[in-house]
């Protein structure tokens, strides 16, 4: 038996290198300050096969589902991301403000919609995107700074 087929490197069917995660987390970070949200969260979505236990991944998925206007799928992201990091006081004012953001958006008809309510993926978004300082998107910390309480 030739010594790469006996440890399955080279075959189509052997095992798969994961991607560079520092590599992904820059790819992602450029895409999102470019606003290629979707393309953004295709990658974060790759990277999360590889790296399913990733709090960070899973902020980023969040941080990119609350630009999407996808609220229920971000808090769903958040509240993952938070299973892995239990003591992240920060993501859980994140998941709280977020929280409360689906119970207003989800109670009362568009047309009934105060202005702070309807520009509120907008405000973090673009604080977000100000701060280029930021290395990765840290969506909890970004939303809890830099959104006011009336947001």
């Amino acid at each position: 038996m030739e010594l790469p087929k006996a440890f399955g490197v080279g075959a189509s069917d052997g095992p798969k290198q994961a991607p560079s995660y520092t590599l992904g987390i820059a790819k992602i970070t450029k895409l999102y300050q470019k606003k290629n949200f979707e393309y953004a969260l295709i990658e974060v979505n790759h990277l999360l096969s590889f790296f399913p236990q990733s709090p960070r991944l899973h902020k980023m998925k969040g941080t990119i589902y609350v630009k999407l206007h996808n609220y229920p799928l971000a808090e769903k992201s958040w509240l993952r991301a938070l299973e892995f990091t239990p003591t992240d006081q920060i993501l859980r004012r994140g998941i709280a403000r977020l929280q409360q953001k689906i119970k207003q958006t989800y109670s009362m008809p568009t047309s009934q919609e105060p202005e702070a309510v309807r520009t509120f993926p907008e405000a973090i978004s673009d604080k977000f995107v100000e701060r280029e300082q930021e290395p990765e998107l840290d969506q909890a910390e970004i939303e809890v700074n830099n959104a006011s309480p009336e947001q």
